[in-house]
């Protein structure tokens, strides 16, 4: 079971749970960020997805 669904389901971490939430904010903002930054300079986002959604995996090689 992951961290998140034991924190979800067993009230586990209890102590990291606002980390938890910070960082899923923070990485959500930032994208969206990005998807403005990207849409106001008239870019076109890689396979025409949200940031939140692009595979980093496929732009390293």
């Amino acid at each position: 079971m992951s961290d998140i669904m034991m924190l979800v389901n067993l009230d586990l971490y209890q102590d990291r749970a606002s980390k938890f939430a910070a960082i899923i904010q923070f990485r959500w903002e930032v994208g969206l960020m990005t998807d403005y930054l990207v849409h106001k300079f008239k870019r076109t986002p890689p396979d025409g997805q949200i940031c939140i959604m692009w595979d980093i995996d496929e732009w390293h090689y």
